[in-house]
């Protein structure tokens, strides 16, 4: 067999299958009722911290400088809020 030439690659591939496989035992705890220990929970939450971007609430400020050539833009949230004028 050859040798792998990116072994960077392979890791990638194995670390998220793990995140996946963590992800699914979390869901079936918290959807299905499975079974885990609260230091089962504190474990997969602390890997997958470290493999999943923290969705709390960050800074999004946007710096522009130049010309977009833009005219016109809509702006659309989430919560279905509007913009404030």
């Amino acid at each position: 067999m050859a040798a792998r030439l990116n072994n960077r690659t392979a890791q990638q591939s194995r670390d998220h299958i793990k995140t996946s496989l963590l992800i699914k035992k979390v869901q079936n705890h918290v959807l299905d009722g499975e079974e885990m220990t609260p230091t089962q929970i504190r474990a997969a939450e602390i890997l997958l911290n470290k493999t999943l971007p923290n969705l709390k609430q960050s800074d999004d400020s946007l710096l522009v400088e130049g010309e977009l050539g833009i005219e016109h833009f809509v702006v659309n949230f989430a919560d279905g809020s509007e913009p404030a004028e």
